[in-house]
């Protein structure tokens, strides 16, 4: 279960463009987190971005989940893909289309956000079950 991931340190993709600013995660501090993940190493190392993988067949089953209005949206996007190019059992992408990055923080205060982590949950517990 991906939650809006961070996939791809070393690209510049159109929503972070479209995103960049009054949408809760900033280009400042989307630089700033991607400054303290990668603390120095290269960002384009497989380890800090999946996306740069080679063989990502062998990774396991993906639930990935993105918000509409989220600077890292296109990487999830982009990753989810890449998983199933590769060939990846079962991969699955949920966009929550209006909501923003960080929305299960305001699951107190937003109803659309509590709707959509009780989704994301209930998808959770299904794909736990299948698995048991």
């Amino acid at each position: 279960m991906l939650l809006y991931p961070a996939t791809g340190a070393a690209r510049s993709t159109r929503s972070r463009e479209l995103f960049a600013g009054g949408f809760l995660l900033t280009r400042g501090l989307l630089d700033w987190f991607t400054a303290q993940y990668v603390a120095g190493a290269d960002p384009a190392d497989p380890r800090l971005s999946g996306l740069h993988a080679d063989g990502l067949g062998d990774v396991a089953p993906a639930f990935v989940v993105t918000a509409g209005f989220d600077p890292m949206r296109d990487e999830g996007e982009a990753y989810t893909k890449a998983l199933r190019e590769a060939g990846v059992p079962f991969v699955v992408l949920r966009c929550f289309p209006g909501l923003v990055h960080g929305f299960c923080n305001a699951v107190g205060t937003s109803r659309v956000s509590r709707e959509a982590l009780i989704e994301v949950a209930g998808a959770a517990r299904r794909l736990l079950a299948a698995a048991s």
